[in-house]
């Protein structure tokens, strides 16, 4: 199958299309559900779209791309600014800057080396392969969020003495 050339940069306008439409639904979601539960269903979420983006062959398989963009795409806006109004919201003034500083510093650091082992990986697996595995690695983010009390919050605690119960 020959795609015209211009199907590349369609496919991947899916992924911004995907952040559009997290940044504009991101306050009337975590609204509606409440930041911490939010954060949780996002990340189911994302799963789902980074599994489907590796699906199908011929045609399928663009279509797959293009939709599993989208759907992680607007997962991850939806975490990202969650947590990042969050981290601006809980963090005292005077150690904000360094709080941002060091997120960066861990988040930004892990794209190159996981271009890096993606590439590495896509060699001899093949990239089909390598994005189903990424995809599946991508089931850790709902897990760790399950396994600390956010599970059982609406919201996430504002106050640092808030006890960290589950509310109504």
């Amino acid at each position: 199958m020959v795609l015209p050339t211009h199907a590349p940069l369609s496919l991947l306008a899916a992924d911004g299309l995907g952040t559009l439409v997290g940044a504009a639904l991101t306050t009337r979601f975590t609204d509606r559900v409440g930041t911490a539960r939010g954060l949780v269903i996002a990340a189911v979420v994302g799963v789902a779209g980074a599994l489907v983006i590796p699906l199908g062959s011929g045609t399928p398989a663009y279509l797959a791309f293009a939709v599993g963009n989208l759907v992680f795409a607007g997962s991850s806006v939806v975490l990202s600014v969650t947590t990042r109004t969050y981290r601006m919201l809980a963090s005292p003034p005077d150690l904000l800057s360094r709080v941002i500083a060091t997120v960066k510093f861990v988040s930004w650091g892990a794209i190159p080396l996981g271009s890096l082992l993606a590439g590495l990986l896509a060699g001899p697996l093949g990239a089909r392969t390598t994005l189903l595995i990424f995809g599946a690695l991508t089931v850790l983010s709902p897990i760790i969020y399950l396994s600390t009390p956010i599970r059982r919050l609406r919201d996430l605690p504002l106050d640092a003495a808030e006890p960290v119960e589950a509310r109504v």
